[in-house]
């Protein structure tokens, strides 16, 4: 029988409801596929030719062989196509793996040519009762509730500051209808989250492997070694939460309990501090999909960022030998071509010259909407930020307060002086990095990255929270340095950090662009 990974076999018990859930015909169109998911599994047919396996990034492990023991790179299946046995001549090929998968499974299938057939749909609930959620009704994390109303998965990624029980008690009171059951791989926290639910008058039950009750309430909380037992109702229940959802899937017993609990609704915390293992963030996505909900703090959201990147191509010729300080001045700082499209882009945007955009930027006009839009430029330091004020004369330059001009000339002081920004200044700004603790996103349409430096922008708040009821996007627009080599590597190192921080091209859907990072680096894996 196929298997999800090396570490976690299926449950045997589950062959029968996998075959008793497929409906295929085994003599339609080679070309056609079926993806049903049922439960927490998703089953995948395909007539002809089978789905390649998609493995997990390699892990490291000790082998022993008759030279010693050593250190290993070994990579394993997370599922495997294997024969139905429903065709004589075998050409029917049947995998099935946790609900999670079904994106990159139906993903997979389609660029392989199939015409792919989704059977299974999921139940919307009712609205969430916001008012009887014991919490103040401006802190009530209503995204999350309303991702319970209407998905059936989910990651939900939470803050260092975010307490994890308050967020299932809201779910548990705000939903009143719904069973749960809440598994946390510690006693100590199924003791806390039952006696504070209960606190809120929830009828709680905790299970523990050394107690076990006759009778379980509205709500279970217990640990993965005991959800197996018979007053759990594991099956029937309709909620599942994983208090730490990593810890709940590389425990073998939490992770298969996850897969019994067939109707449930089924989401998992994870900390975002936290830096998982490459293992860890694959069983996740395996379980809970690749939707994200992001609670960085109770009442707040994640500021919607996206990213357009515009070419840089041509103008001086650098050396290729040219190297750490010389290659930012000449490739980034002084660069000619690269200044007049920073400052062209900042003129069009500030002055709503839809026209200029269209014509010279239409990766941008297709995102920005029409009218004047508050932009900012940040910049790398001093130097560059005069490069590019001395084309925009009616910006202000907005540096550190402790900042040097003993290196200017004469003539650079005076118009760095004049330039400079003051309290009060409704100019638009050029900020350099030493300042950019100083940008509020929150009041800007369009921030134009021309820095040039590694990784997200060194202003922090671009990161930052915003309350719920915010509607505004940032657009953070970035250069893709094609005159040096290690300008490209840099322009490669700040794309991929975005899209680990979930910053995507405009219209972009975060699953299926987590979805298409997932599978290119299983491809790597096994190339």
């Amino acid at each position: 029988m196929g298997h999800l990974n090396p570490w976690f076999p299926v449950p045997q018990y589950l062959n029968k409801v996998f075959m008793s859930n497929l409906q295929v015909n085994a003599t339609e169109d080679a070309r056609n596929a079926t993806v049903r998911t049922k439960g927490n599994v998703v089953i995948a047919s395909v007539v002809g030719s089978m789905l390649d396996e998609i493995h997990l990034s390699k892990a490291v492990v000790l082998q022993s062989d008759g030279t010693g023991t050593h250190l290993r790179e070994v990579s394993s299946p997370l599922y495997a196509p294997f024969p139905s046995g429903q065709s004589a001549a075998d050409k029917l090929k049947v995998l099935f793996a946790t609900r999670g998968f079904a994106t990159p499974i139906v993903r997979k299938l389609k660029s392989a040519g199939h015409l792919v057939t989704e059977l299974g749909t999921v139940e919307q609930l009712g609205a969430p009762n916001i008012e009887n959620v014991p919490t103040p009704e401006n802190d009530v994390d209503v995204p999350m509730l309303k991702l319970v109303q209407h998905h059936a998965m989910r990651i939900i990624r939470v803050g260092p500051s975010v307490d994890r029980v308050r967020l299932i008690v809201e779910m548990a009171t705000a939903f009143p209808a719904l069973s749960f059951i809440v598994i946390a791989v510690r006693l100590a926290d199924v003791w806390k989250i039952a006696r504070i639910l209960r606190g809120h008058g929830v009828n709680v039950t905790p299970v523990t492997c050394e107690r076990e009750p006759a009778h379980c309430g509205r709500v279970v909380v217990t640990t993965p070694r005991a959800v197996g037992y018979g007053a759990v109702r594991l099956r029937d229940r309709d909620v599942h939460v994983a208090y730490d959802a990593a810890e709940t899937v590389t425990d073998t017993v939490g992770y298969q309990g996850i897969l019994k609990a067939s109707r449930a609704r089924t989401y998992g915390f994870v900390d975002r501090s936290r830096r998982l293992s490459q293992l860890e963030k694959d069983l996740v996505s395996a379980v809970y999909g690749f939707h994200v909900c992001d609670v960085p703090r109770h009442g707040r959201q994640r500021l919607p960022v996206d990213v357009v990147v515009l070419k840089v191509v041509g103008g001086q010729q650098l050396p290729q030998d040219v190297n750490g300080i010389c290659l930012h001045r000449q490739g980034i700082w002084r660069h000619e071509l690269r200044n007049r499209r920073i400052t062209a882009l900042a003129k069009a945007l500030v002055a709503g010259d839809r026209q200029t955009i269209k014509k010279r930027f239409p990766s941008v006009a297709r995102t920005v909407a029409k009218g004047t839009l508050r932009a900012a430029v940040l910049v790398a330091n001093v130097d560059q930020g005069l490069a590019i004020a001395k084309v925009l004369p009616n910006w202000a330059l907005k540096t550190a307060a402790d900042v040097r001009t003993d290196g200017l000339s004469a003539e650079d002081r005076r118009f760095f002086k004049r330039n400079s920004s003051r309290i009060g200044d409704n100019r638009p700004q050029i900020i350099t990095a030493a300042a950019a603790h100083q940008i509020d996103p929150t009041v800007l349409d369009v921030l134009i990255r021309a820095d040039g430096g590694s990784g997200l922008p060194p202003a922090p708040d671009v990161n930052c929270d915003v309350n719920i009821t915010f509607q505004g996007r940032l657009l953070l627009v970035d250069f893709d340095d094609r005159h040096h080599p290690a300008l490209r590597k840099m322009g490669r190192e700040r794309r991929q950090a975005y899209r680990s921080n979930g910053w995507y091209s405009p219209g972009a859907d975060p699953a299926e662009e987590r979805v298409k990072d997932f599978l290119a680096a299983r491809e790597r894996a096994l190339g």
